[in-house]
């Protein structure tokens, strides 16, 4: 099966468990303080990336076919229930790549997701380690470290509101 089929896979079954379930997960105040507290880390890296011409450098780069760390193939490291968190976010999930030859998330304006593989958040190449240098590599260590935990902590608490439902 073709990468693209792959995740294609993945988002469909990420829609039929938000179709089955979102209502009764947003009524779950567990789910719904982890979703909170998680989107507001995510927002915190977003506004750190922005200060820091993050997000300006990595579009950029994105856009251009030297490389970029947004490569095909990359959307294979998104599972299911990501997917779903990204969805119960309001994330209309894309199923078609809006540029060729990239991740099937990311568009001419960056990553079309809140939610997103630790990789993804994490990575840093070394020209843009080398423009932030130290200090601010450091300062966002700390913030992306919150982002991936709580995306982490409200995996678990979907995979085991799933479990106890049998699914």
């Amino acid at each position: 099966m073709n990468t693209l089929k792959k995740i294609q896979t993945r988002i469909y079954r990420a829609e039929q468990l938000y179709s089955e379930f979102s209502k009764e997960m947003l009524e779950d105040t567990r789910i719904t303080l982890l979703l909170a507290e998680y989107q507001q880390a995510i927002y915190h890296t977003k506004s750190y990336f922005q200060n820091t011409e993050v997000v300006e450098a990595c579009s950029r780069c994105a856009q251009t076919n030297e490389g970029s760390c947004c490569f095909e193939g990359m959307e294979d490291n998104y599972d299911h229930i990501l997917l779903l968190i990204n969805l119960l976010m309001g994330v209309n999930l894309p199923h078609e790549r809006e540029l060729n030859n990239h991740c099937l998330f990311v568009g001419n304006k960056g990553c079309k997701l809140l939610a997103r593989y630790y990789f993804c958040v994490n990575y840093f190449c070394p020209a843009l380690e080398n423009t932030l240098g130290e200090q601010k590599m450091n300062q966002l260590s700390t913030v992306i470290g919150n982002e991936i935990f709580a995306g982490w902590e409200l995996e678990q608490a979907l995979r085991n509101w799933l479990r106890n439902k049998n699914y």
